[in-house]
């Protein structure tokens, strides 16, 4: 035998041995950790699925892409039918006739009580049923279609949609946070509705490359890339996100759907509210950032009533820092959702501009 094919064969026998020594191991692994044998869910693919990380107070959705369950009690969230937000404790069935409140986490009231949102202190300020039928880490397409989706169920005659400065970027996306949702393309000056009915992520798998695809199947590589300290590595979160358009192209979707709007609000006789929202990093710069103020003048040019609270907080802040401060929740050491008193800051200015008359 020559030395080149005596090189290629041991070469062969070696990597047959690793693999073979790979998949003892994993078995032996998953023996002791008490996983099936015939488990063959991709661990990676399973820590960037929105829904599935999520699997407590997350459901898949084919319109919107997810949303919260129904009936979820949770220590400080309760949800009744569709996945609305009750505006106590306990929870109720859903009354018709009323208002509906549409949005992302700033609208649902991520880290506040049930009671504390600011559809529950409109609720309070008004007297009328505020149904929250908000979801964290919706993009303005997903907002609207979310509005659109209960509309009829609850047959409310006004509605109200809540949107993060920020909501009109994420349009951009077909996969955000590790969840598929429905996005728009821009064709013939209209924006046309595409990726529906949503996948689900386990049922389409995210692009995770050769080497993921592989070894994230193992137990011993997940137990041994968190003993570690390489999730972070592991789990890229880039895999998580698919962005398909441009910046100001995600703005133009968000002005076509103000438009759609503001054409439902005249043919039902539907009352729409805007209220555009900010993270307390852009209060404190200036002025607002672009892909907010011209969401808000395409509302105001569409007929549709607007609350900017651009201008409000950034007065508190000029005012009162501490008093600033106080209107958000301490994440981490940053600034992050609105605290109980930032949504009460909402529904304030809510009722001030549209309801107190």
């Amino acid at each position: 035998m020559s030395k080149a094919k005596a090189a290629a064969l041991s070469t062969a026998l070696l990597l047959v041995s690793t693999v073979l020594c790979l998949v003892l191991a994993e078995i032996g692994w998953r023996l002791v950790k008490g996983v099936k044998l015939g488990a063959r869910d991709n661990l990676v693919q399973q820590a960037l699925d929105l829904v599935r990380t999520h699997t407590g107070s997350m459901v898949h959705d084919p319109l919107i892409g997810w949303r919260l369950r129904d009936d979820l009690r949770l220590a400080y969230l309760t949800t009744g039918a569709e996945g609305v937000r009750m505006n106590q404790k306990a929870a109720a069935p859903l009354r018709s006739g009323g208002i509906l409140a549409v949005g992302d986490s700033f609208t649902v009231g991520s880290g506040v009580n049930d009671d504390e949102t600011w559809p529950a202190r409109l609720e309070a300020l008004t007297g009328r049923p505020v149904a929250n039928a908000a979801a964290g880490a919706y993009g303005v397409d997903q907002i609207v279609l979310r509005a659109e989706q209960l509309l009829p169920v609850l047959r409310a005659d006004t509605l109200v949609v809540g949107l993060l400065s920020q909501d009109s970027l994420r349009n951009n996306f077909s996969v955000f946070g590790g969840g598929y949702k429905p996005y728009f393309t821009i064709e013939g000056g209209k924006a046309v509705l595409q990726g529906v009915p949503v996948p689900k992520v386990e049922a389409a798998p995210l692009a995770l490359g050769p080497v993921r695809a592989v070894l994230g199947h193992s137990h011993l590589m997940d137990s041994a890339v968190k003993a570690l300290g390489l999730q972070q590595w592991w789990i890229d979160n880039r895999l998580r996100y698919k962005k398909i358009h441009d910046d100001k192209v995600g703005v133009a979707i968000s002005c076509l759907l103000m438009a759609r709007l503001a054409d439902r609000s005249k043919s039902e006789g539907l009352r729409v509210i805007v209220v555009m929202m900010y993270g307390a990093g852009e209060i404190e710069g200036t002025p607002a950032p672009w892909f907010a103020s011209d969401v808000v003048a395409c509302a105001r040019q569409h007929g549709l009533e607007v609350t900017d609270t651009y201008g409000p907080i950034r007065a508190v802040l000029q005012r009162d820092r501490a008093a600033f401060v106080d209107l958000w929740l301490d994440e981490g050491g940053q600034l992050g959702h609105p605290s109980a008193k930032g949504q009460q800051f909402v529904a304030d200015l809510l009722y001030r501009n549209h309801f107190a008359r």
